[in-house]
């Protein structure tokens, strides 16, 4: 129908499991395995949740934030589950649990998806080969990129309400404005937030209208909301395809410039506000939600 949909934080399917391995002996910025996975998930959420990926689709690799995520499948072609996105997703996100978990922290690591014991992927968190071949010293006082790369400049001059807009850089007429509120979370509370908000937008279609979305983050110490503006006839409506681009613009630009705080934000297209959202610490939300 043409009504918004309201979607949870996604459940394991029936027959699901994963095995995760983890190497203590190479530590990584809890931050990085958020920020790098906060990308991937985007990524693959683009291409459906129930998306099937070929068994010959080829080994997978991306690095940003100083981290590598590589994946590949570890189907047949002939097995009777076949790799789906959501597989992908909830394997990495059971991996970044278990890290939040364990004693052995965040860490090199891999996770191998499991469908009814048929393997399906196979999902690799590592450091680029320069950076453990220093033996993990790259993230020494001597690191020049503890910045994150953000693609966009942005803080406009003279905005006088302290409001800053974020213009993405692969399509001009979408925009994210956002105000910190000076509240401070602690960063890994924040991405871990953006995450848990993000595998609950790739359940959405792309073009579908996001009615709204809320949750909290793995230790309900930040809550995420999210809502599109009621549809009229002119106006553009917030499609989880920008909620998921609006996050990956908004959170690595709000840790790149050392604000993680309680932030309220708004998505716009075109001039149009298609809807807002915030994310703030749980302790200080009313009773009443919006």
């Amino acid at each position: 129908g043409s009504g918004g949909s309201h979607l949870i934080y996604p459940e394991d399917p029936p027959g699901f499991a994963v095995l995760v391995d983890l190497d203590p002996t190479i530590p990584i910025l809890a931050e990085r395995i958020y920020l790098i996975a906060l990308t991937a998930v985007a990524d693959w959420a683009h291409q459906g949740w129930n998306h099937i990926w070929s068994s010959r689709h080829p080994k997978f690799s991306l690095e940003k934030y100083g981290v590598v995520l590589s994946f590949r499948p570890l189907t047949m072609p002939n097995q009777q589950h076949q790799l789906k996105t959501s597989q992908m997703i909830l394997g990495l996100l059971h991996l970044i649990d278990q890290m939040e978990k364990r004693v052995e922290g965040f860490c090199a690591s891999t996770v191998s998806t499991v469908m009814e014991r048929e393997p399906t992927a196979f999902i690799r968190l590592a450091l680029p080969e320069k950076a453990a071949a220093e033996g993990g010293s790259w993230f020494g006082s001597g690191n020049t990129t503890s910045k994150v790369d953000t693609t966009t400049e942005m803080r406009e001059a003279g905005t006088l309400a302290n409001t800053n807009r974020i213009i993405d850089p692969e399509d001009s007429n979408f925009a994210i404005a956002y105000k910190t509120k000076g509240e401070k979370i602690p960063c890994v509370d924040l991405l871990s937030a953006a995450l848990y908000a993000m595998a609950t937008a790739a359940q959405g279609k792309n073009d579908e209208f996001c009615e709204d979305l809320a949750g909290f983050n793995g230790q309900s110490t930040v809550v995420y909301r999210v809502h599109g503006k009621r549809p009229t006839q002119s106006m553009h409506l917030l499609a989880y395809e920008q909620v998921r681009r609006g996050l990956v613009l908004l959170v690595p630009t709000l840790y790149g410039e050392g604000k993680c705080e309680e932030v309220q934000f708004t998505f716009e297209f075109g001039g149009d506000v298609l809807g807002g959202g915030s994310f703030e610490l749980s302790g200080s939300v009313g009773v009443a939600a919006q």
